[in-house]
This record gives structure tokens, sequence and C-alpha cells, in this order.
């Protein structure tokens, strides 16, 4: 009977190790989740900000475009010239202004 005893004492001390083995894992993929998930919540935090920045940048692109427009306009008036097509001043590449400005 103490025999018995023993073989059952070691086979529950052998379901506790694994179950203790197993509560370790599980652990740490709960930490690793958790890790992943600040990750992502910073990653979408910093998303955000880039969209915003993305936001601004399209709007002072906006209104530069809006201000060449303008002193393009004037320009033609001081040279009673007529002002380019609306396509024209939009497919103007960014460097070309000066070039225009120059021949002018």
């Amino acid at each position: 009977e103490v025999a018995e005893l023993k073989s059952e004492r070691l086979a529950v001390d052998a379901k506790v190790k694994v179950l203790e083995t197993e509560q370790e894992r599980n652990q740490n993929a709960l930490a690793e989740r958790d890790q992943a998930r600040e990750e992502v919540s910073r990653m979408q935090a910093q998303v955000a900000r880039y969209a915003d920045d993305i936001m601004k940048l399209s709007d002072r692109n906006a209104q530069l475009n809006s201000k060449l427009q303008r002193a393009e306009e004037k320009l033609h008036d001081l040279h009673g010239e007529a002002p380019p097509a609306q396509s024209e001043a939009a497919e103007t590449k960014p460097g070309n202004w000066l070039q225009r400005l120059q021949k002018w």
C-alpha cells in the first residue's frame, strides 16, 4: 500500500509539474499578447499623427497653390497677358513656376 501511495504521489507530482509548465507558458503568452496590443496601440497613434500631418500639409499645399495662382494672375495683369488656363496651372510642376516668372 505504501508503494502504491508513493507511485500515486509521483504521478500527482508529475501532473502538477505539467500544469505549472502549462500555466507558465500561458502567462508568457498573455504577456506577449499584452505587449503586442501596446505596440499596436502605439502604431495606431503614430498613424493618426501621420494622417494629421498629411492633412495639414495638404491644406498648406492648397493654400500655397492658391497663392501661386493669384501671384501668376497679378503678374499676367501687370504684363497685359492672359493668365494660363486652369489645367495648365494645375499640371505645372513645382519647380517650373520660377522659370515661368523669369520669362515674363
